[in-house]
């Protein structure tokens, strides 16, 4: 008799769960990017030029970087 945890049918292809946790992440992504476009507009605020959503997000995107490659790094 077979082991089960041995079979092929169990077996998962590694770039194929990286593919799902991908999508996963870039669904997740959308979600709260739509989620911040949406409140901002209710709001009333701007979602570009001076002080907007964007510049804000990419201020904190470069700011944020360095830290995330020292942290790579360093370990």
């Amino acid at each position: 008799m077979e082991d089960a945890s041995t079979t092929s049918e169990n077996v998962t292809d590694p770039k194929s769960v990286e593919s799902a946790e991908a999508v996963s992440a870039g669904a997740v992504y959308d979600q709260l990017i739509d989620e911040l476009v949406g409140r901002t507009r209710a709001e009333g605020l701007q979602l570009t030029g001076e002080g907007g959503l964007l510049q804000q997000l990419t201020k904190r995107l470069l700011e944020s970087a360095p830290e995330d490659e020292i942290t790579d790094h360093l370990g």
